[in-house]
């Protein structure tokens, strides 16, 4: 073990600096282009999911709620539930694959929300919002 954390390739950054910052820059930005389960267009966006596969379109999309479920622990989960169409809805989380994707994107196709939506949720200290309604 001590060989392999001393070999060249192997780099320590630690919680801080430049190094450091580079490294979650890169992540951060990695996930936001792995679009995980969704594909956009600008008719709506499919969604492939082991509980849910369809396509939702924008223009029947009546709502988009925000909750932040499980606020006693540690474990905070921000979820974005989408109404649409004859009383159906959508619920996603930070859980689901494409969720930054998809928390950037959502923007682009309704002009309503503004970009920084989801740090404006979770500086509120809400635990209940509406995000947008037709």
């Amino acid at each position: 073990l001590t060989v392999a954390l001393l070999h060249p390739k192997f780099v320590f950054i630690g919680r801080k600096g430049p190094l450091y910052n580079d490294f979650i820059n890169f992540k951060h930005n990695q996930m936001v282009r792995a679009s995980g389960n969704f594909s956009f267009t600008p008719e709506g966006f499919q969604v492939d999911l082991n509980d849910f596969k369809g396509f939702i379109r924008w223009d029947e999309i009546r709502k988009i709620q925000l909750t932040l479920e499980d606020t006693l622990s540690n474990n905070d989960d921000v979820v974005l539930t989408l109404y649409y169409g004859n009383n159906n809805q959508f619920r996603l989380d930070e859980e689901t694959r494409g969720w930054l994707y998809f928390t950037e994107t959502l923007p682009k196709y309704i002009r309503d929300i503004p970009v920084n939506w989801l740090d404006d949720f979770i500086r509120s200290g809400n635990t209940r919002q509406q995000l947008w309604a037709a």
